[in-house]
């Protein structure tokens, strides 16, 4: 998808998307400096969760997830450990769960939209479907008396889906058209596989999802002004791109026509009495 695409380049990367890139590198830096992280399964992290006594895990090996901000609703509840809405993103179930995070969802989505709406609003976008998200986890865990243990960014990465979706369906001519068909077709995926796949917490994904189109209306990003149009894809036949024929006069200026009619010297006359 042509959305999607960036310039090549580690320089180019970082100044087209630099709160993309300080996501990353905040991410992956929280991430290779757990080794015991990086090893886990995601039935590992059920098991730091359901073998606590009394507020205390029993296991050491898994000490680290909970007191780098795994979230578990009850605890958040009962203990007011709020900072947890924010630590949740930085942490990840094992090499692949961080990977795919990061790569696809971080480098590839969140970059694209961080190109089309301006980093400043890509990264309150962000943050706020994350925490969202992680309200949206507590609140079902609370509901269901059914903690669900939680790590990983899925819920801003989602938030950012959820923007997509709302600038397809109120902005669509910041889109190729095929463009348009593939993120919607993406977002129909992930949607899916929330609800069939293993060990994925489906309110913090379907929460970001609303978060990220609800915060986008809230930006107001439907109200695209020139700056949105030049960074999106235009139609030439479209708008204020195509001149209808005939509509010639409302050019401001036609200096060639003018220039040729005030001149009416013929410029072959001086060879008519060559012979």
């Amino acid at each position: 998808m042509r959305v999607l695409e960036q310039r090549r380049g580690i320089k180019n990367i970082i100044q087209q998307n630099p709160v993309s890139f300080l996501f990353i590198i905040i991410i992956t830096v929280f991430f290779i400096s757990s080794p015991t992280l990086v090893e886990l399964s995601f039935d590992d992290i059920d098991n730091v969760f359901f073998n606590v006594v009394n507020g205390q895990i029993r296991d050491p090996e898994f000490k680290a997830l909970y007191e780098r901000g795994a979230l578990n609703g009850i605890w958040v509840a009962e203990t007011g450990e709020y900072w947890r809405y924010l630590t949740v993103m930085l942490l990840h179930g094992g090499f692949f769960h961080y990977l795919f995070n990061v790569l696809f969802g971080i480098f590839i989505l969140g970059a694209a939209l961080e190109r089309l709406i301006g980093s400043f609003r890509y990264f309150f976008l962000f943050l706020l479907s994350g925490v969202l998200a992680s309200g949206a986890v507590v609140l079902s865990d609370i509901l269901t008396s059914s903690p669900i243990p939680t790590v990983g960014a899925s819920g801003a990465i989602f938030g950012v889906l959820g923007a997509f979706l709302f600038l397809t369906t109120k902005r669509p001519d910041m889109f190729d058209p095929q463009d348009i068909a593939g993120i919607r077709g993406l977002i129909f995926i992930n949607v899916i596989y929330t609800f069939i796949g293993g060990n994925i917490s489906i309110p913090g994904h379907i929460g970001g999802l609303i978060a990220g189109y609800l915060i986008a209306a809230l930006l107001g990003l439907h109200r695209g002004g020139p700056a949105h149009r030049r960074r999106g894809f235009q139609d030439p036949y479209s708008g204020d791109n195509f001149i209808e024929p005939g509509s010639i006069d409302d050019l401001e200026e036609v200096d060639i026509l003018d220039d040729y009619e005030e001149d009416d010297e013929d410029p072959f006359s001086k060879y008519d009495n060559r012979y």
